[in-house]
């Protein structure tokens, strides 16, 4: 039976000791098997694929696109294309930060 995390929200099996995607402990353990936490934290990337994708396109087309352009002589067009890729790549950073901070 899935059950919703106190956290985050997500669902997790009634039979998990945390939240797989949060670690918010789901089940109270009790005091007599109580053991020390492990100094250990383990990092789980959650960055989705699409802004991973949209993150390489951008500097594909900063570091490929917009240098073509300057040395075939479209200065104009080649500037209005780093700066929409830069403002792309600020927003694409600022959706990870709202997504995941």
């Amino acid at each position: 039976m899935l059950i919703k995390c106190g956290e985050c929200g997500s669902s997790v099996s009634d039979q998990a000791a945390s939240c797989p995607k949060c670690g918010f402990p789901l089940r109270r353990v009790r005091a007599a098997t109580i053991v020390q936490a492990s100094p250990e934290v383990q990092t789980i990337e959650q960055t989705g694929k699409s802004y991973k994708a949209l993150k390489v396109a951008f500097w594909v087309i900063i570091l490929f696109v917009c240098p073509i352009l300057f040395f075939n002589g479209f200065i104009g067009s080649g500037i209005l294309v780093l700066i929409l890729a830069v403002i792309g790549e600020i927003f694409i950073n600022i959706g990870i930060w709202w997504d995941h901070g």
